[in-house]
């Protein structure tokens, strides 16, 4: 029997596979089963612009955000992949009929990408001075919607 949270955030992942696979035109993109301590993300099976992409995904609310991002790089690293993106869950405010809020919809959902991925979706930012050392170092937010668009461009 798994547990609410691992429901959770398996019916989150699915959703987000679904909304990537559906904006992005790609119905190769799949969920990934658990590989314990060398994970390669939750989502694989994304091209953006001819580079292969993990999602990780996070349907929680808490303020671990850096563990997160270093967990998503290890599995970006882990699956051999080009870029590698953190999904975030997306909540509404607290209300007296909804007390922790409501998830918003997927494509509102929160994006983290460090500069040095982004700039395989903008190789325009490659140019930029320093990227080529310390665009791991630096994140970068945007909606899902807003990522699906840019790697469709």
């Amino acid at each position: 029997m798994s547990t609410k949270s691992k429901r959770q955030g398996t019916d989150y992942e699915t959703h987000v596979c679904r909304f990537m696979s559906v904006a992005l035109g790609q119905p190769g993109i799949e969920r990934r089963a658990l590989h314990g301590v060398n994970d390669m993300g939750d989502i694989f099976g994304i091209d953006v612009h001819g580079f292969e992409c993990i999602a990780e995904c996070k349907a929680v609310r808490d303020s671990r955000i850096e563990e997160h991002r270093a967990e998503t790089l290890r599995e970006r690293d882990a699956a051999g992949a080009d870029i590698g993106i953190l999904v975030c869950a997306g909540y509404s405010a607290p209300s007296a009929a909804f007390p922790d809020g409501r998830r918003l919809p997927t494509r509102l959902s929160t994006v983290h990408i460090t500069l040095r991925d982004l700039a395989m979706l903008v190789p325009e930012l490659m140019l930029a001075e320093g990227m080529e050392g310390g665009g791991d170092a630096f994140w970068v937010q945007m909606t899902l919607a807003e990522f699906c668009l840019m790697a469709t461009d």
